[in-house]
């Protein structure tokens, strides 16, 4: 018995082993369709089907909660990305509460995504047709977006994108074709997440005392 998402991109090497099963009509097929991991009303889910179906996805209502949000940033300064923060700080805030209501403490952590990180990933995200800007490599501007909510929230916020810039100019943290962490990736992140943890751990046990 095979398991797996058709919807998924090919995996790197072997290719479309299961679409090619599934297409080729010789093997019997079973497609489960009901969703557990969300509630049927989520965003996310929501969001997903419309992308499968090539339809631009629709956010959850800047005054409504949610688990889905566009969150657009030019420049950090402006009116609008203002006031975008401000909702963002909002949504972390209640995070925080709803986490703090369990016993358990909450950091926010950037996770850059391969454009933003690695002049080699900038090149295949242009060459597989997504528009992009230059100073994408260098720009703070989301980092500095997510750490003015967390603070207006009283969150702690980590940045690991200089220490992912530095890592990429050595190591290839990102696949080519779907932009997910490779294995250097995931362990360039946890190196620099966990003395922020660590910290916070810490932290919570001398308080607890």
């Amino acid at each position: 018995m095979l398991v797996g998402d058709t919807d998924q991109l090919p995996s790197v090497g072997p290719g479309r082993i299961l679409s090619d099963l599934i297409d080729s009509g010789r093997i019997e097929v079973v497609r489960l369709t009901e969703i557990f991991r969300q509630a049927a009303e989520s965003g996310i889910v929501r969001a997903a089907y419309r992308v499968h179906a090539g339809e631009l996805p629709e956010p959850t209502p800047a005054d409504k909660l949610g688990d889905f949000y566009f969150v657009e940033v030019d420049d950090p300064d402006g009116a609008a990305a203002r006031s975008a923060i401000a909702r963002m700080a909002g949504y972390l805030a209640s995070i925080g509460r709803v986490a703090s209501a369990y016993g358990s403490d909450l950091i926010v952590v950037s996770v850059p995504y391969g454009p933003y990180a690695s002049a080699r990933d900038y090149r295949n995200a242009e060459h597989i047709g997504f528009t992009l800007t230059p100073d994408m490599i260098s720009s703070t501007r989301a980092d500095e977006a997510i750490r003015r909510a967390s603070e207006q929230a009283g969150v702690p916020f980590v940045s690991v994108t200089p220490g992912f810039r530095q890592a990429a100019a050595a190591r290839e943290l990102f696949f080519a074709l779907d932009g997910h962490y490779t294995r250097a990736g995931h362990d360039t992140f946890a190196a620099l997440v966990e003395p922020a943890v660590a910290s916070r751990v810490s932290g919570l046990r001398h308080a607890a005392r």
